[in-house]
């Protein structure tokens, strides 16, 4: 049976966050680190909480804007996004 582009795009999806996970050492931009965790939440979770952490919680609140602004985004496609940052992060990387 063919794979469906949902289940191409979840397999990627696994793979990618398993790389990640494993290469803690590969040298990321905070800005990118970012858009890694908002993805990640976006396709794990979905939309993020609608109360943002206080101000004075400078990363939380970061984090939380990074999620905030995919409202909306379907899952499947912060998962497809997510792959091709890191295919684009990490030129050696890829999906099998």
């Amino acid at each position: 049976m063919a794979e469906t582009l949902r289940d191409k795009v979840t397999r990627e999806f696994k793979q990618a966050c398993a790389y990640v996970t494993e290469n803690p050492a590969v040298a990321v931009p905070d800005a990118q680190k970012l858009q890694f965790y908002a993805l990640f939440k976006q396709a794990t979770i979905g939309d993020a909480p609608r109360s943002a952490p206080m101000m004075i919680y400078v990363t939380a609140r970061a984090k939380h804007d990074a999620w905030d602004s995919l409202r909306g985004t379907p899952p499947l496609t912060a998962a497809a996004h997510y792959v091709r940052l890191l295919s684009q992060t990490v030129p050696s990387w890829k999906p099998n």
